[in-house]
């Protein structure tokens, strides 16, 4: 398993690279750093072409209990997560409903769909 983080601030844009098997460890990672790089409310875009997510369900709970203590204290740009299997889709589809009210998480198949998903989220979060 790795994961890479890079922030561009200038860009205000997020960006990740899983690879292996993500459980909830790694994801909370990822919000640490965030978090860490003061890039909350960047829209982030997360390359898990090379990975799978499988995710038990107490940690679904225990991810859901973090990003509900994050997202007391800060608000979190949308996260457009690239998939490559059928199963991580449909978790972090599942992942996207629970957390819908702290932040749009959203699986996608190729990073072109992906990044003009981000562009039309972050248009219309500028616009508020």
């Amino acid at each position: 398993m790795s994961l890479t983080t890079t922030f561009n601030h200038d860009l205000r844009r997020g960006f990740a690279t899983y690879a292996g098997t993500v459980n909830y460890r790694w994801l909370q990672e990822f919000m640490v750093e965030v978090v860490r790089n003061n890039a909350q409310e960047y829209p982030k875009l997360i390359d898990g072409r090379e990975a799978e997510l499988r995710l038990a369900p107490e940690e679904i709970s225990q991810f859901l209990e973090f990003a509900q203590a994050l997202g007391r204290q800060w608000r979190f740009g949308p996260v457009a997560v690239v998939i490559g299997d059928e199963l991580s889709y449909a978790e972090v589809h599942t992942l996207g409903l629970l957390t819908e009210k702290i932040c749009l998480v959203q699986p996608f198949w190729n990073v072109e769909e992906a990044e003009q998903w981000l562009a039309r989220e972050s248009a219309l979060d500028a616009a508020t």
